[in-house]
């Protein structure tokens, strides 16, 4: 019996640490058990505003639908000033809230006239201004009235075959120091010869934007020795005309708030679990959605436009969902958000709100009067895009309805470019485009043509041409992708 007694003790005492020590090991690998009560997610939108915060556009822009609500693109530039000189005068002709002022410096006050443009000497009431001996043009612009100056533009002719440049200088108006760098302009070759005035773009630098009150001088001078570069003073001129400025007003308008559809799929199925819509009109920084423990996808979208989003009626899984919109809603903004997220405990996501869309624009640069343009229609030739979130590629469709063209009606002297958005989803591929561009009179189409390019999603692709045919213009139309969005792309093209 005490044999069998102490026989027991040693084996339990054996038995006993090795089932504890297999406990242990068990427990140490062990997965967790997922917790069956709801967490919250916090989508965060402090940033929203400063993101997609909407602007108004130009002011002689209206829609043909005569729908108050789509006479402004948010993301166009306005024309602020423009000095026509058609009235003999260098006060501006149009001008926002009285921001620019111009002055004349030359030694040879004599020679400062207003005449008949000579690019048309046949038009009587277009008049440019000319200068002999030319020191600078001075434009002094009070920044703390607008929000934004983005570029000067201008129509210019040198009839000194010497003369190869001009310069540009953008001063601070407290102390006259040169902001950003002075620009040397190429004169278009044999412009003199021909006496057409040519159209300038020039970019405002980023360094003057900081400033409350500026000084645009342009300049004729020497490259070498920056003295005057005018030979013979009595022969030689240079004619200047439609100097124009365009950027963004004060004010802005607000976008729409009230809806932004949101969706949750579970990561591993892609089955929906939750969706709704976002409320931000009441300046609400965070919405909370509650989720049991698991990962997830989630989509929010915002489309800024009184037309909804072009989706699925009925989504049940991540793979079903598509994007897009009409073509003709040619002032839609569209932005998205898609991210993951584990939640194994109450998490705070930040929305970074996309652009799904560029923005096109046909800048007109004809030399010749343009009153007898009324109207520009744009129609698609490509069918519209339509963006899969959860799937690389995008697709076209062909919607049920004909695509309408959208229609411009505007004062084409006063501002000659017009824009809208073409709606791309988060495509970085480059996508074909295609329009098909009709200029009408009070009655008919005088003027029928196409444009194309490839382009990606969130990019300004700007067309820069004459409405009427070459012979009345500075030259063909190029395509000028600007992307202070992503990246920069010119294609020049007959």
């Amino acid at each position: 019996m005490n044999l069998f007694c102490r026989s027991l003790r040693f084996l339990l005492a054996f038995l006993i640490p090795t089932l504890l020590c297999f406990s242990c090991k068990r427990k140490d690998h062990e997965a967790p058990q997922p917790d069956n009560g709801l967490h919250q997610v916090s989508f965060n939108f402090s940033n929203f505003q400063s993101e997609i915060q909407s602007y108004h556009s130009a002011p002689s822009t209206k829609s043909a639908q005569n729908d108050t609500l789509l006479n402004l693109h948010p993301d166009q530039f306005e024309l602020l000033g423009n000095f026509d000189m058609n009235k003999k005068s260098l006060e501006p002709t149009y001008e926002y809230d009285k921001v620019f002022k111009m002055y004349v410096f030359t030694s040879l006050d004599s020679t400062k006239h207003f005449v008949n443009n000579p690019s048309k000497p046949a038009d009587k009431d277009n008049y440019v201004f000319t200068l002999k001996a030319l020191a600078w043009i001075e434009i002094k612009i009070n920044l703390t009235k607008i929000h934004e100056l983005d570029r000067i533009e201008f129509d210019l002719l040198s009839t000194d075959e010497n003369q190869k440049y001009f310069y540009i200088q953008f001063l601070d108006q407290k102390d006259d120091s040169i902001v950003g760098s002075s620009r040397l302009i190429d004169i278009v070759p044999h412009s003199n010869a021909s006496k057409q005035l040519q159209t300038y773009n020039i970019q405002i630098p980023k360094e003057l934007k900081g400033n409350d009150k500026a000084t645009i001088k342009i300049l004729m001078k020497d490259p070498v020795n920056h003295t005057p570069y005018v030979e013979e003073l009595v022969k030689h001129a240079h004619y200047i005309d439609n100097i124009k400025f365009y950027g963004r007003a004060k004010e802005r308008s607000k976008p729409n708030l009230s809806d932004l559809p949101y969706f949750i799929f579970k990561k591993k199925t892609g089955e929906l679990v939750k969706n709704g819509s976002f409320d931000l009109s009441q300046n609400n920084k965070e919405q909370l959605v509650e989720l049991p423990y698991g990962s997830y996808y989630n989509l929010i979208l915002f489309h800024d436009s009184p037309k909804k989003l072009l989706m699925p009626a009925d989504i049940k899984n991540k793979d079903q969902i598509f994007i897009g919109h009409s073509f003709d809603d040619k002032f839609a903004r569209s932005f998205a958000a898609i991210d993951s997220f584990d939640l194994k405990e109450n998490v705070e996501k930040q929305v970074k709100l996309k652009r799904l869309y560029s923005l096109v624009t046909l800048n007109f640069s004809d030399i010749r009067d343009l009153k007898e343009i009324k109207k520009v229609t744009v129609r698609p030739i490509t069918a519209p895009y339509f963006w899969k979130p959860f799937n690389i590629k995008v697709d076209t469709k062909i919607l049920e309805e004909p695509t309408k063209p959208m229609e411009f009606e505007q004062d084409f002297n006063l501002n000659r470019e017009i824009s809208f958005s073409h709606f791309l989803g988060l495509s970085d591929k480059e996508l074909p485009v295609q329009y098909e561009i009709e200029v009408w009179d009070k009655s008919k189409v005088i003027r029928k043509f196409r444009l194309k390019s490839n382009i990606k999603n969130n990019v300004k692709l700007i067309f820069k041409g004459p409405l009427y045919p070459s012979g009345f213009s500075t030259g063909f139309f190029e395509v000028i992708i600007d992307e202070t969005w992503d990246a920069n792309k010119v294609v020049v093209f007959k």
